[in-house]
Order: C-alpha cells, then structure tokens, then sequence
C-alpha cells in the first residue's frame, strides 16, 4: 500500500461511508439541515435522494452520532416480509415507544410499495399514522417515481420534505480531496497536481464514490511507479481500472429497480438471499457476507465491494455473479491464480462447501438454496 510512501496515517479515500471525513459540500450541508430538522416535525418525513455513492449513507451516519441514544430505528435493507417489518415498526426499543422514534430507511429505492406504505403510515395501515412518528427515506432517484404512486401518496399524508442529492462542482471536488488528504495525515503535501483535478472532476462527474476509487487507484500507480505526485497520466491510467467500476454502477442500478410488491408474508424476490460466504486468515474470522442477486467485486483495491488489504490479492481480483439457480466465481486480474479446493480455475460454478484461497485469505462459500431444499 501507498500510505507509508505517502506518509499518511490511514487511507484517504475509502469507499466505507466514515463521519470524520465528511466533506461539507452545498448540497450535503442542505441535505443535512433537512435530517436535522426531521425531528422537530410532528409525523415528519424526509426523502433524500441521489446517485449511488453520492454521500447519502455518510449522512445519515452523522446524523445517527448527533441522535440520541436509542431513538432511531436503523433499517439498512428491507426486511424479507412485511411481517418482519410491522414488529420492528412497533417493537419498544430501551424504553423509547415506537412513536418517539426517528425511522432512518436507508436504500429505500428497495423497498417494495407495500413496504413503504407501512413506513409511511408507521406500520398503522394506509391512512393512519403512529402518532408523532418520524420518517427518514434515502435512496436512489427512482425511490421518488415509486413516491408518487397514488397508493403511496395516500398513505403518506404527512409533510414530507424531498431534497436531490447533487453531485459536486468541480471546485468542491478540488476541495474535497484536499480534505480527506488533510485528515489522512498529508499535513499540505501536495499529493495531486493542480491540473488533475478538473480531469477527475470530468471523469466522475462529481461523484464521491468514484472520486475516491479513482484518486486511491492513482495513488496506488503513482506508489508503484515511485512518484512523488500524480499527474494526468496516473490518472488516466487509474481510471482504466476503475472503468469497469463506472459501467457495473449502471447494470446495478437497474437490477435494483423495485418490482411486484410480495404478499405480506412473502419474501421479497429482489433481496432474496442465495448464499453466505466466510472471509478467514488462519483462524480468524474477518467477515460474513450474504449473496443476493447481483456481482461482488473482490480485490485489493477500495472500488471493490470486498476490498481485501493484502500484498498477495491482486488488485481486482475475481468476482462472484450471483443469479436466482447458481453463484460463478470468475478470475478478473490475478497475478497470483484463483484457487478453489486447491485447484486452479479461471470459471467456476460454486457448490455448497467450496473453499477459495485468496491470497493468504480463505472464502468459504455456504449455498443456502442447498439447506433450503433439505429442510
């Protein structure tokens, strides 16, 4: 990694949304006014909409250090039925009722429209509310078009204030990753050249999360080829390898799209679980992950959805498609192999058991359609 070449104290532009390096741009300063406000509104309702990697889940993790302590009900994902739902929506949480509770809903653009309604009428049915009730819903533009179905409207006869995320400008990308150099420990070396930074203004459009996986991707060439600052061809360079990551946020978003809404005590079809993978390094557990449709990118680098920091992962890896009847492992960039049950691949079909070596790292991979079907 680059930080000791650098000098910095921690990486600068990790994907993870983190509080300390929020970056107060115009529009999150507005956004953020509004979450603030929310709790001062009797069956108040605030919808945050924007890009993937936009900054919403930041927001709402400085938003959760400034409430307090058990007054919000954090719901990351929606729930698999709508009966899980309706007890979380009028579960007591440490003494706090479900009317004095702030409802933070984080990617809201996948909750199904029957879900929506109960958080907008509090889990009280269409029309009626639990008093006093608070709303929060951030997610993805298409959350304000299912917003608008009549059905919706009706069920969320609340004020509701609705603010669009936007990117940022060119001078607040400028600002922006001098910010988080700052707070990584640059102490104002100048890292980035004056004339990259309307090139990676161009090239992300202003988005935070690809502003930050192509300045780390930069710094990682810029390291490997022991440069001081990284000019224009660093970045071209790193914005070779994070181009897939522009094209997959396309096919992404359209594959998160809500659809039918399930029966009440349905699973949801679009966040059905497929399968559980376990992250190991010897006799450590580093992490649990559940697969539902769509790809998880695996490497090295932050523009990874499983970013592994190890010298012997490459990095972009190899990646998971999971689909509805199997899971592919596929090889991306390895320089050291694809190892699983201790044969080389490049494609696989993953089976129930299976053991990948990554590195110095082990993934175990549990198929729960498998269990499903025993049981």
């Amino acid at each position: 990694m680059y930080l000791g070449f650098y000098k910095l104290k921690e990486i600068p532009f990790r994907l993870a949304p983190d509080p300390r390096f929020m970056f107060w741009s115009a529009g999150h300063s507005a956004a953020f006014e509004l979450l603030r406000n929310v709790q001062e509104q009797r069956d108040g309702c605030t919808v945050i909409v924007g890009e993937r990697g936009a900054g919403k889940t930041g927001l709402l993790e400085c938003l959760r250090q400034q409430l307090p302590r058990h007054v919000a009900l954090r719901i990351d994902f929606p729930p698999r039925t709508m009966s899980d739902l309706l007890e979380w929506l009028h579960a007591g949480d440490e003494g706090v009722a479900p009317a004095g509770r702030v409802i933070v809903c984080d990617n809201s653009h996948l909750f199904h429209e029957t879900m929506l309604a109960a958080l907008l009428s509090g889990g009280a049915g269409p029309g009626a509310r639990v008093p006093n009730s608070r709303v929060i819903l951030a997610g993805e533009p298409q959350l304000l078009r299912t917003l608008a179905v009549p059905e919706l409207v009706f069920s969320g006869r609340r004020r509701c204030e609705r603010f669009h995320l936007p990117p940022l400008t060119a001078a607040e990308v400028t600002e922006y990753i001098r910010h988080r150099l700052e707070i990584a420990g640059a102490n104002g070396a100048r890292i980035f050249r004056d004339e990259v930074f309307a090139e990676i203004s161009r090239e992300t459009r202003g988005n935070p999360r690809l502003v930050n996986a192509l300045c780390d991707a930069a710094m990682t060439v810029a390291c490997e080829r022991e440069l001081r600052e990284i000019g224009p061809a660093e970045i071209r360079r790193a914005f070779e390898d994070i181009g897939r990551l522009v094209a997959l946020q396309a096919e992404e978003r359209e594959a998160s799209t809500p659809r039918t809404p399930p029966d009440a005590d349905r699973a949801a079809p679009a966040r059905s679980v497929f399968a559980r993978l376990q992250l190991t390094r010897g006799d450590q557990l580093i992490l649990e992950r559940e697969l539902a449709s769509g790809n998880l990118r695996i490497g090295r680098s932050l523009d990874n959805d499983l970013c592994i920091e190890n010298r012997y992962v490459s990095r972009h890896h190899c990646r998971i498609l999971t689909r509805q009847h199997r899971c592919v492992l596929e090889e991306v960039h390895s320089t050291n192999g694809l190892y699983v049950n201790d044969r080389r691949v490049h494609r696989h079909n993953l089976r129930d058991g299976d053991v990948v070596q990554i590195g110095e790292h082990l993934l175990r991979y549990f198929d729960l359609r498998d269990l499903r079907k025993s049981t």
